[in-house]
């Protein structure tokens, strides 16, 4: 198992090395002052840096897209990410910025979903999602298969934080049967 609290300095480095196996972060919040991540671009650079440094050298960069919080839409999140890009590029960083979104499965999403909006992906048709972590939703699972129907791959962002499904384990079973991928945190 990872040792990723241990205060020992060896044990650090060995992380390091079992991160920078990963080479690609696709859920994270850099864009700033979009949503609850980086607040401004000296923040976000570095954030950058910093996973950079740890051996990234590809970021998909998932700005919330959460109506009733984070009002960002598909083209504010791109025009805030060539700003990111110019800024990183400016910096001489070597790595590779793109921008998805994080969408919260709410009524704004499943009209995007309904009015065939096109979503930002993480990859292909892959689409980062989450949900209500204290309460379930009613409409989950049809936004779900209405995304499904478009051709989108549901990737579910941090199941474990769903503290409601501590009790019911055999919901994420339903999801994976419903074709859901999981991304969990390290």
């Amino acid at each position: 198992m990872f040792k990723f609290f241990s205060r020992s300095k060896a044990a650090k480095e060995s992380d390091k090395e079992v991160i920078s196996l990963l080479k690609t972060d696709m859920h994270s919040h850099l864009i700033p002052g979009i949503d609850d991540g980086a607040p401004d671009i000296e923040t976000s650079l570095q954030l950058i840096g910093g996973l950079h440094a740890l051996g990234y050298r590809k970021i998909i960069t998932t700005p919330h897209i959460m109506w009733d919080m984070y009002k960002n839409t598909r083209e504010t999140i791109l025009e805030r990410l060539e700003w990111v890009r110019t800024t990183v590029k400016e910096a001489g960083l070597d790595v590779e910025i793109h921008a998805a979104a994080e969408y919260f499965l709410d009524d704004y999403v499943a009209g995007l979903v309904a009015n065939n909006e096109p979503l930002l992906t993480v990859k292909d048709k892959m689409v980062l999602v989450e949900f209500s972590m204290a309460y379930p939703s009613h409409s989950l699972k049809d936004i779900l298969f209405d995304m499904q129907m478009q051709g989108y791959q549901p990737i579910i962002a941090h199941p474990e934080r769903y503290i409601y499904l501590e009790q019911n384990k055999a919901f994420y079973g339903e999801l994976k049967d419903l074709g859901c991928l999981f991304q969990l945190n390290l």
